[in-house]
């Protein structure tokens, strides 16, 4: 019987994060593994595949269409003799957005006023001068600090007639029986890409009907997702299904990565079950507040 030589695969998990707006369940994912597809199979010799593990088989977004545990799958030759399979899984936390209704458009406008007034950090960041040696931190002065808030008053200004004009057009178009789908969909537009900072900044206790974020802030439910999802690629690597994995964030998802990144090991609890903490691996299942997840 003549032996088959089995090329040795390297499997990495990559973990994508989406940022503002409405994003879509796995709508981001899509675009990080068509583009590395795509990239790859420029190159003949990688031999590239993708894999698609479909779940219910519901159609292609719909609010209920769901794929299994590893919903994509990258594959190419890294090396001869050598392969690299990339498995994605996703965080999605865009459902966690609350609808837009007339006083949550006034809380919304008033947040964005409010901005020049936020505490800033008194000192400037650290920076490289032209010779190429590094200018660490100093305290702002003055006008440094008064220029700041200026800035902040500038954008939040901007902000307000942005707002106030492409609602007054929508009035008066609306009045005069014309239709400019564009401008209609700017204010929903608005709302969904700046509204998702305020969604994460809120300091207010949610009392809305989403059982995730009931009772809690908004960003905490959103960790939440983050955490878990860390915790099971986590244990994926120290079971031996994968040999390691990456996080690929955008836009405020690199906000909520590194919130979760940073989060301290005895603050776990919070964010998990009972089943899953009494299930987590005693390695990461501390209850010293200064160790790390």
């Amino acid at each position: 019987v003549q032996g088959r030589l089995i090329m040795p695969i390297r499997r990495i998990g990559i973990l994508v994060v989406h940022g503002v707006g409405e994003q879509k369940c796995f709508e981001h994912l899509e675009e990080i593994a068509g583009n590395l597809y795509r990239a790859l199979s420029r190159d003949p010799s990688r031999r590239a595949h993708l894999q698609i593990g479909l779940g219910n088989q519901t159609p292609l977004h719909s609010p209920t269409w769901s794929w299994s545990v590893a919903p994509a799958s990258v594959c190419w030759d890294q090396m001869p003799g050598q392969k690299v399979e990339a498995a994605f899984s996703e965080v999605h936390w865009a459902d966690l957005d609350t609808p837009m209704t007339v006083r949550r458009w006034f809380d919304f406008v008033l947040w964005a006023l409010a901005m020049p007034g936020v505490r800033p950090y008194n000192v400037s960041p650290a920076s490289v001068t032209q010779v190429g040696l590094r200018r660490l931190p100093r305290r702002l002065t003055w006008g440094e600090w008064v220029n700041v808030r200026v800035q902040l008053f500038g954008v939040s200004l901007l902000f307000l007639l942005i707002l106030l004009s492409i609602n007054l057009l929508n009035v008066v178009l609306t009045r005069l029986s014309i239709r400019i789908p564009p401008l209609e969909k700017a204010q929903g537009t608005l709302y969904n890409f700046v509204g998702d900072v305020k969604l994460y900044q809120d300091w207010f206790v949610r009392t809305d009907n989403n059982l995730e974020a009931i009772g809690e802030k908004s960003r905490v439910a959103i960790r939440r997702r983050m955490v878990r999802a860390l915790i099971r690629t986590a244990e994926a690597v120290r079971t031996g299904e994968l040999d390691g994995y990456y996080i690929f964030a955008h836009s405020l998802g690199t906000v909520v990565a590194f919130n979760a990144l940073m989060e301290l090991g005895g603050i776990l609890p919070r964010y998990l079950t009972e089943e899953e903490w009494n299930g987590l691996n005693p390695a990461l299942r501390s209850t010293d507040p200064l160790q790390n997840l």
